[in-house]
């Protein structure tokens, strides 16, 4: 994967490595500008440890020198059933008063994208951004934000809740009344709206390469299989059978383990997801369906 800055020279696209070299941008770890992207090796690392999750990470930031163009940002935008483009899109700004602006650190492919990638969402009329978790820094923020700042690293949960509505405070943040999904996470800034009520934030001094795709395991698929256990009235001393080996279901291995369950039995036909299932904490691993599973 490659982060790429679009500058107003004779070609459309510079290699941000070798744009260096040629002497026409710095790049810095600790240097922040008007344009930050990430280098060639900015995507380097692949997270497949969680089936269809997989984290992008950048792990280096560019600082143009020449004239750019500042209101356009990268992102992941699909156009039909199979036809995913990465594409210039007009960049985010605040629109409301509880907005922030998140500049990506890392974001990630769910399963449920792979929806309409399929053609099974329903129709499609337009193009669209698509991506729903994401960390990332805090760049900007509207005038009654008060809980997060600029320069805040934060985990962006899959959708925003005000966190005080009556369906918030008893929990189900999704069906928050002022609540909603994003306009596209996979992109290099995200608006998040309900700034106070929807963004986790992270100490900074916990936050390097390394943790990244833990903390985005954090923005959908563990706290879904958490919350599954939960419902399932996972406590101390149960027993549990998890049925299915998705991203979702080994989180619930994992997330059932937290919880004290004394015996986890995994329903798996696939060896590697087996073999993380056991890793999470599965004492029994049955590969079998239907009746002869439950056997």
């Amino acid at each position: 994967v490659e982060l790429l800055a679009r500058l107003e020279l004779d070609t459309d696209v510079v290699d941000v490595d070798d744009a260096a070299r040629d002497g026409l941008v710095t790049v810095a770890d600790d240097e922040v500008g008007d344009l930050e992207l990430g280098g060639r090796r900015a995507g380097n690392e692949v997270d497949f440890r969680l089936g269809g999750h997989a984290s992008i990470v950048a792990h280096r930031r560019a600082v143009a020198h020449c004239a750019c163009q500042t209101d356009v940002m990268r992102a992941t935008v699909l156009h039909a059933p199979s036809d995913i483009r990465l594409d210039d899109v007009e960049e985010v700004t605040i629109e409301q008063d509880s907005d922030a602006i998140v500049r990506s650190l890392a974001t990630c492919i769910c399963g449920s994208d792979l929806w309409p990638y399929r053609g099974l969402a329903g129709p499609q009329s337009k193009p669209r951004k698509i991506g729903h978790e994401l960390v990332g820094v805090v760049e900007s923020v509207g005038s009654t934000v008060s809980d997060v700042a600029v320069g805040d690293v934060v985990v962006v949960p899959f959708l925003y809740s005000d966190n005080t509505c009556a369906l918030c405070r008893k929990g189900v943040h999704t069906s928050c009344v002022n609540g909603g999904g994003y306009d596209g996470c996979q992109a290099e800034k995200v608006r998040v709206p309900q700034a106070d009520g929807t963004l986790v934030k992270v100490p900074a001094d916990r936050v390097d390469d390394d943790i990244l795709p833990h903390l985005l395991a954090l923005s959908d698929v563990f706290p879904t299989g958490h919350h599954a256990a939960v419902s399932a009235g996972v406590t101390e001393g149960s027993t549990v059978v998890v049925v299915g080996d998705g991203a979702v279901g080994l989180s619930g291995v994992l997330a059932a383990k937290r919880l004290g369950a004394e015996t986890v039995i995994a329903m798996s036909r696939h060896e590697p997801r087996q073999a993380i299932a056991r890793e999470f904490g599965a004492d029994h691993v049955v590969a079998e369906r239907g009746k002869q599973g439950a056997e």
